[in-house]
């Protein structure tokens, strides 16, 4: 599993970079990355990432198919109010499913894996919409998922979310 868990980091930070670097290529690598980590995840009973690298999988066949018709980011970051939203819904959701995941499913760390997925699925949609903001999201999910996977004994995955992290505040500040 060791092997498995590096292969899917390496491929999802060459994604990353080639995302901030805004290449197209980019979704390949989160294609197959992301059904790395989805096997992983459920086999560390962190159901909901699991999940969550299964709409990744949707997300990047949607980045692939509509690839160059996006070529600026949007620079206009979202209002207080639209920002307020999103994380009032997303805190919603996030209790809801975590709520879900300890007492059906018993999953691992429940509220914190509803989190980071629910949040990685808002920040996601900015993301593949070019919305700016969504750096801010990801600098605040990737450091907790640093201590999530830790937790979870996936220590290789820990250490990516931690280059994730650094990636998250280089893109944040790569096009302000």
């Amino acid at each position: 599993m060791r092997l498995i868990e590096a292969l899917a980091v390496v491929l999802q930070l060459s994604y990353t970079a080639l995302y901030i670097l805004n290449h197209p290529s980019c979704w390949y690598f989160a294609l197959v990355g992301s059904a790395l980590f989805s096997v992983l995840c459920f086999s560390a009973s962190l159901f909901a990432e699991s999940a969550l690298h299964i709409f990744y999988i949707g997300m990047a066949i949607y980045g692939l198919v509509t690839a160059g018709q996006a070529t600026e980011w949007y620079k206009t970051p979202w209002s207080a109010d639209e920002q307020l939203i999103l994380i009032v819904f997303s805190g919603i959701l996030t209790y809801g499913l975590g709520r879900v995941l300890k007492v059906r499913f018993n999953g691992a760390m429940p509220y914190l894996d509803a989190g980071t997925t629910v949040f990685s699925v808002s920040a996601t949609w900015l993301m593949v919409n070019y919305v700016h903001d969504n750096w801010l999201y990801w600098i605040v999910i990737d450091g907790v998922s640093v201590y999530l996977y830790a937790k979870r004994g996936m220590f290789i995955a820990a250490w990516m979310f931690l280059v994730y992290l650094v990636l998250s505040i280089v893109g944040y500040f790569q096009w302000i």
